[in-house]
Formats: C-alpha cells, structure tokens, sequence
C-alpha cells in the first residue's frame, strides 16, 4: 500500500468509526458518514468539517500544501454537493496532486 493510501485509510477509518482497512476509490464520503453516523449527524457541515480536522490532524498530510489553510486549498465547499470531493478516490486523487 503506498503511504498516501495508507494515512488516508487511517483517516477514513477514524473519522467514521469505521475498520474497513482499504481504500474504495467508489464510495461516497456522505453516504460513508451517514451510513457510520444513521443519519443522526448530518454530512453537511458537521461530517465534511469533521473530515477536514482528521485530515489536517494527520501527521503524514498536516504539513501537504493540499491540506493548509491557504485559499485554494482543502476547503468545506470541495465536500458539498457539486464539489470536487464527493469520493474515497476524489479525496485520494486531491491528495496525491
């Protein structure tokens, strides 16, 4: 497993209290939160917002250019619908740029 795949599984993971183990480059990060959360916490803000943190926590992505607070970065708006973030694999593919 390379080491973006690997901390972002662990992101994942943390975030939805979750064991998957692996990354599924299909799966929709809203229906992943409120698959992990019943529906009670609603994906949009308190799951994106939630997600952003734990990426930013992340010792391997803390200090990635993607992942500051600079404009043009990981932002809350790249999560919501019609965002350029709606999968495990969008996530990936932002990171690994």
């Amino acid at each position: 497993m390379d080491p973006i795949e690997d901390n972002l599984v662990r992101v994942l993971d943390r975030w939805s209290d979750t064991e998957s183990g692996t990354l599924d480059r299909g799966v929709s990060l809203g229906g992943m939160w409120n698959l992990a959360n019943l529906g009670a916490i609603p994906y949009d803000p308190d799951g994106i917002d939630g997600l952003i943190d734990e990426v930013r926590d992340n010792n391997f992505f803390s200090n990635a250019p993607q992942v500051s607070d600079r404009a043009g970065q990981l932002k809350h708006g790249m999560f919501v619908d019609g965002g350029g973030i709606q999968t495990q694999g969008d996530l990936y593919d932002f990171l690994a740029s």
